[in-house]
């Protein structure tokens, strides 16, 4: 699978810590995103957008050693695999986080976007 870069963003937020947004643009079938590596944080949540395609899913795994990597849960013990655009919060803490395109078809173009409060 082909890796693709994120890209990140920091901004303080009054009275809450730093937010980092992270960015995974652009994501094709069958590429993985790089891994991102957590330090640690209150508060995390994240979109997916784009064009999915035809039968289009993204998944969010995680890896507390960086070489294991298993799909995450949500707060509400869900898997974290999307078929369409929508939020999730991250119901899991790892180390390491990256996104997955498992199905589509030539038009999937999935960007994952991730909210970090706290120290990341």
């Amino acid at each position: 699978m082909k890796k693709v870069s994120y890209e990140t963003k920091r901004s303080k937020l009054h009275g809450e810590g730093d937010l980092l947004g992270v960015f995974w643009d652009n994501l094709k079938l069958k590429e993985i995103g790089q891994a991102f590596r957590m330090s640690a944080a209150s508060s995390v949540a994240i979109q997916f957008s784009g064009i999915f395609g035809e039968g289009g899913s993204v998944s969010l795994e995680g890896s507390v050693d960086g070489e294991n990597y298993e799909v995450l849960r949500d707060s509400q013990g869900r898997a974290i695999r999307s078929f369409d655009k929508e939020i999730v919060s991250l119901g899991q803490m790892v180390r390491f986080i990256r996104p997955v395109v498992e199905t589509g078809d030539l038009n999937t173009d999935i960007t994952c976007s991730m909210n970090v409060i706290g120290r990341a």
